[in-house]
This record gives structure tokens, C-alpha cells and sequence, in this order.
């Protein structure tokens, strides 16, 4: 395949903690660089000063000043000519090879580019925009978080077929979750329409994207899967990894929002202590994460050996169910808020069993960080988990995401909780393997090559 590829996303960086657009984009580019020596990380920000790459590698920045997902603002003319003066300072690479690719994760950044195409093509330059979608943005109507389509009313991230199940459970739930204003049930579906009659393909990361291509009637969509930086995320030993959050105490202390962080280090050190985690978002309803605090108030009174860590955005919101808690469980249980993500591999290696709760897709870039950190795993069995065994991962235990299946499956995890983890280490040399992005950018140059054969 001929032609710089430029890895997109819009948004100034998360500086807590590196998700969602952030993180794939980023994996994506890096991945790329593999086979690809002029592959171009392009970041449209609003604040490009507060961006934290982990690596620097080649950057462009944007500088916008309204860039905000509810208006359209980000559809101005100004903002379309600033993305156009930047193009312009690539220009020597890009007359160099005549065309050039672009991989974007996330709509905004996305609609710049439909936009940055259509003059670009009447320049002379042969264009192709792909989309790399995420949470719901190919597969549901009104892209809510909560979607009526792929739902916790079903067991996968399948799509629903009753109509009497959409209005009597999906559309209550929508309600209840995010309200339906205008943003969601008339701007973005028209955003979304634009979208899908000028992409030129979709970069799918889950197999239910390809459901979504069929029913939106888009042709070119391959399976791509997921990558994660394994030289980033890495099994080490808990020594090393408070030694390297020691190196940043006063800075990570400002971040513990409860429990004695210090008594919780000096309990770990004991072999036989036993972390559970979770390291992640918090505050939507979905994310569950609460329901990992009431299993551990049960289990905590028989287990004394057993602590739990919670690493997460807005942490805050679960402070006051930990503060109704017995003193045994709330003393044994340590919260931090918006972490930098530079530390946040350092917390996986605090952790021995990484629990992700959720009641919509546990198949998240938390759950993958975990496996490859070799963290014993366990994952709802909700959303596309399954994903994993197309890549020939099964080192992972999932669990219905109510009170008595997780409980069960955490008690049954302590009592042989040596068998586990001798059965986790034993498959990680081939969980890293095939989440590397090495294999990572093989899958997205083999789609590149499949969707554009002949052009």
C-alpha cells in the first residue's frame, strides 16, 4: 500500500488518564509505525499544551478554539480552513506519494476530514477517510450510551428484534440514562448520516461493527480487533512497581481520595495478600463498578487477606457507598481519582485479580491492559468479551453482572487462587503476542490492503 497514513482524533488529551479515543489512537499510530515509516499522529485540540503522549513520535497539532461535541462549532468554515492550513504545511510528503490515508477514532475529528477531503480531492490529492468507530457510534440510532440496539437487555452486544422490547425497556432506559435531547435524537443522526455517504471504509474493533455495516449498508468494513502497547503494559513485580510510584509520591498522594495508601503498601509486601482491581471510568451507572464494592464488603468477612484497589475517573462518586460500609471493609479498600495515565501501568502490577463489572461490554481497553499486565481476569459476560477467542484468547473467567454470580466467582478464584494464577502466567507469553501491536498493525495494514486491492 502506497501513501502516508495520518492517524486522526479531535479533543485536547485527557491529562488524567489516557481512554477511550486517546488510547486507540494512539495504538493505532504506534501500531502503524511498524510498517509504515510515514505514518502521522494528528491531534485537532483545544488546549494542545495539556497533550501527554507517553512517546513522542511525529505530532501535528491543530489549535481550535471551539471545539465542543454538542454545537456546531466544530462545523464552521474557520475551523475547516485551519485544518486546511495544516494540511498545507504537510504538503512535501504528501505531493511526494499523491495520496494518503486517514484512520479516524472519533466523529468530530472524523467530520473535519469529510470536510478537508472534498478540497483536497478538487486539488489533485486522492484521499481516503476510514473510521474507526467506538462505543456505539456505528450501531446505534441515537447514539446514546445506553443503546437500543446493543443494550444490557441482551446478553451480547447483539442488536434487538422486538419492537415491544425497544419501547417498553430500551427507550424508558435511554431516558433514564441520558435524557433525549437535541444533541442525541436529531444532530448526531444527521452527523451520522454525512458520515457513512463519505467514509470511504470502517475499521471495526468489534464484530458486532460488522452486524452494524450490513444494516447501515456500508461495504467495505473489516475486523481489526484490538492492540495494546505490551512494552507499556507488563507483568512486573509489586517491588518494582511501588518503587516506581515512590518516584512520584507526593504527586500520586494527591490522587488517593481514601483509605491509607501507605498501611495497603506495607500489607502487599506479604505474599499472601491478595488485590482486587479495578482501573478505570466510574461514574455512568453502566460501568457497575459499585457492584464491586458490595461483593467485597461480603467477602471481606471472611477474607483478611484480601484489599481492594480502585484506580478511576470520578472516582468520587463511589465515596459515599464506601463510607456505609463496615470500618473491616472500608479500611481494606483504596480509592484514587484521576490518575495520570504515566502511572497507571504501575497499578496493574498492584493488582492480582482485575474485576470489570460492566452491565454493557466488558470488552474494554481496561479489561486488555489487565490480561496483558498478567492480572487474573474476570469480565461480565456482557458486549463482545467472546471477541477475544476470534483472536484465541481464553485466559479470562466471565460472570452474569449481579451480586451472586461475581461473588461466587471471586470465592471460587481466593480458594485456588495459586491454580489461577500459575494458569494465567502459563498463557501471557501468547495473550501479549496476540494483543501486541505488532500483530495489531498487520491486522489494520491487511484491511487497508483488502479494502483498496487494485486502486
Amino acid at each position: 500500500m502506497q501513501g502516508p497514513i495520518i492517524v486522526s482524533r479531535a479533543g485536547s488529551s485527557q491529562r488524567t488518564y489516557m481512554g477511550g479515543a486517546d488510547a486507540i489512537a494512539y495504538h493505532i499510530f504506534k501500531a502503524l509505525s511498524y510498517y509504515n515509516p510515514n505514518v502521522i499522529y494528528l491531534i485537532l485540540c483545544t488546549d494542545c499544551n495539556s497533550i501527554n503522549i507517553l512517546h513522542q513520535y511525529r505530532i501535528t497539532e491543530i489549535p481550535i478554539k471551539h471545539l465542543r461535541v454538542h454545537s456546531f462549532n466544530f462545523m464552521s468554515i474557520d475551523n475547516v480552513t485551519i485544518l486546511m492550513r495544516t494540511v498545507k504545511a504537510l504538503q512535501s510528503l504528501l505531493r511526494e506519494y499523491g495520496d494518503f490515508y486517514v484512520i479516524s477514532t472519533d466523529p468530530i475529528s472524523l467530520h473535519y476530514w469529510i470536510y478537508a477531503k472534498k478540497k483536497l480531492m478538487r486539488n489533485g490529492y486522492n484521499v481516503r477517510v476510514l473510521w474507526r468507530p467506538g462505543g456505539n457510534e456505528l450501531t446505534c440510532p441515537l447514539h446514546t450510551e445506553i443503546c437500543p440496539f446493543s443494550n444490557s437487555y441482551t446478553r451480547t452486544y447483539g442488536h434487538c428484534t422486538s419492537i415491544s422490547t425497544f419501547f417498553s425497556r430500551c427507550i424508558p432506559h435511554i431516558v433514564k440514562s441520558r435524557g433525549l435531547n437535541i444533541y442525541h435524537t436529531i444532530l448526531y443522526p444527521l452527523i451520522r448520516r454525512e458520515i457513512i455517504n463519505h467514509i470511504d471504509g470502517v475499521l471495526a474493533s468489534r464484530s458486532v461493527y460488522i452486524e452494524g455495516c450490513k444494516l447501515l449498508g456500508l461495504k467495505k468494513c473489516k475486523f481489526i480487533g484490538f492492540g495494546i502497547d505490551t512494552e507499556v503494559f507488563a507483568p512486573r513485580e509489586k517491588d518494582e512497581a511501588i518503587r516506581r510510584l515512590s518516584e512520584k509520591y507526593e504527586h500520586i498522594m494527591t490522587r488517593n481520595i481514601w483509605g491509607d495508601f501507605d498501611s495497603f503498601i506495607s500489607n502487599i509486601r506479604d505474599k499472601k495478600t491478595i488485590t482486587l482491581g479495578f482501573i478505570g471510568a466510574t461514574k455512568p451507572s453502566w460501568k457497575n463498578s459499585e457492584l464491586l464494592i458490595k461483593v467485597f464488603n461480603d467477602i471481606s468477612v471472611d477474607y483478611d487477606n484480601v484489599f481492594l484497589l480502585i484506580v478511576a475517573r470520578e472516582a468520587n462518586y463511589l465515596i459515599p457507598l464506601i463510607s456505609k460500609l463496615p470500618e473491616k471493609s472500608r479500611r481494606r479498600i483504596i480509592v484514587f481519582d484521576s490518575v495520570r495515565h504515566i502511572y497507571i501501568p504501575a497499578f496493574y502490577n498492584l493488582v492480582d485479580i482485575f474485576v470489570n463489572p460492566s452491565l454493557f461490554d466488558s470488552l474494554e481497553i481496561n479489561t486488555l491492559e489487565a490480561l496483558v499486565s498478567g492480572n487474573i481476569v474476570l469480565a461480565s459476560n456482557r458486549g463482545c468479551i467472546n471477541d477475544l477467542k476470534y483472536l484465541g484468547i481464553e485466559s479470562y473467567i466471565t460472570f452474569e453482572p449481579n451480586k451472586s454470580s461475581l461473588y461466587t466467582a471471586l470465592i471460587k478464584l481466593l480458594e485456588n487462587f495459586d491454580l489461577y494464577r500459575a494458569e494465567t502466567l502459563r498463557h501471557l507469553d501468547d495473550v501479549k503476542q496476540k494483543l501486541s501491536l505488532y500483530l495489531f498493525g498487520r491486522r489494520i495494514m491487511k484491511a487497508l490492503n483488502e479494502m483498496f486491492a487494485g486502486n
